[in-house]
């Protein structure tokens, strides 16, 4: 391994908290078994962590709070409620609890549900619907997001900037349009991908989220997830991998180890749905956060929040600095 700058090294852990099925059956829409599941097995991450890093560990959570939700439950703000405890316990051990939405909806005449990006004012109102969500059931605005299947438009990611979100980690560095994330599956429009993207955090032009404004000094910033190839370097060929922590192993590990060797700043970003912490990749999530509490550099990372992350990066300005201690302030009083 090649020598890095002594410096600490953001990690930010993604969990997506949703159905465990992505079809969600509206007569008889199932418990969040996943998420359950998930606050025990991120416990006992913790505490390894904590161990390994000598330093308090923090994870961003982020919960499904969309028209989907609202069909199948009678309200977006359901699981808010219905683990308002888990979720008020995450909150006070410093973690991030932000806004995950998918656009999901229900079709009569085919009696299935439709992944609709191509309709604007069904995204706005997909939007529209998470954030009033949050705000009714966790008292505050939401300042951290997360796109769905890995999709963006200029459109939306102004809307969540108009929503007060400071930090999108939708960003899937080099991974390419295509009709949709399931092949098959009903949808409208298509998902343009992240071609082009920086492979750092950036403020995203008005015009083309993928690209960065340097003129822009305020607003929001868009930090990409970790993604690399895990083959050979000179193989330009090889697919890029955002690093999902169910993964291979052994691609993880190379991605990880590349990230940090060939950045000057480097920061490491993985993401994760709920359930797979008590699915079938259960051992993969496992050996994979056994890799990280194992790494020689360990001693830096810092498992931490968006607002944490960015400013350990030295990216935040003076006033966004102030802003998210005050911030930070008045969700603890």
């Amino acid at each position: 391994m090649k020598l890095v700058p002594a410096r600490a090294i953001p990690v930010l852990v993604c969990i997506d908290v949703e159905p465990d099925p992505r079809c969600i059956d509206r007569e008889n829409p199932p418990p969040w078994r996943g998420f359950e599941a998930s606050v025990a097995f991120f416990e006992s991450a913790r505490s390894r962590l904590r161990s390994a890093t000598r330093s308090p560990v923090h994870f961003c959570w982020f919960l499904r709070m969309d028209p989907q939700v609202e069909g199948c439950y009678g309200d977006a703000a359901w699981f808010a409620r219905e683990h308002a405890a888990a979720i008020a316990t995450l909150a006070r051990s410093g973690d991030e609890i932000g806004l995950h939405a998918h656009m999901h909806r229900w079709d009569e005449p085919i009696g299935a549900w439709i992944v609709d990006h191509g309709d604007p004012d069904w995204v706005a109102h997909c939007l529209d619907v998470s954030f009033d969500a949050f705000a009714r059931s966790l008292g505050r605005r939401c300042t951290s997001f997360r796109f769905g299947d890995g999709w963006c438009s200029d459109a939306a990611l102004a809307r969540i900037e108009a929503f007060g979100v400071r930090y999108d980690l939708t960003g899937e560095p080099e991974s390419q349009p295509r009709p949709s994330l399931v092949p098959g599956e009903a949808a409208t429009g298509s998902l343009p991908g992240w071609v082009g993207i920086p492979r750092a955090p950036y403020r995203p032009s008005r015009e083309d989220f993928r690209r960065p404004d340097p003129r822009r000094r305020g607003g929001l910033w868009e930090i990409p997830l970790t993604a690399g190839t895990g083959s050979d370097r000179s193989d330009s060929s090889a697919p890029w991998r955002t690093l999902n922590l169910t993964i291979e192993p052994a691609i993880f590990r190379a991605v990880v180890e590349r990230v940090i060797e060939g950045s000057p700043r480097p920061y490491l970003g993985f993401m994760v749905r709920a359930d797979d912490s008590c699915n079938d990749a259960r051992e993969v999530v496992l050996a994979n956060l056994d890799f990280v509490a194992s790494h020689p550099l360990v001693r830096r990372f810092r498992f931490s929040t968006p607002a944490r992350a960015m400013r350990r990066l030295g990216l935040l300005s003076l006033g966004e600095r102030l802003r998210g201690t005050l911030g930070f302030v008045r969700r603890r009083s």
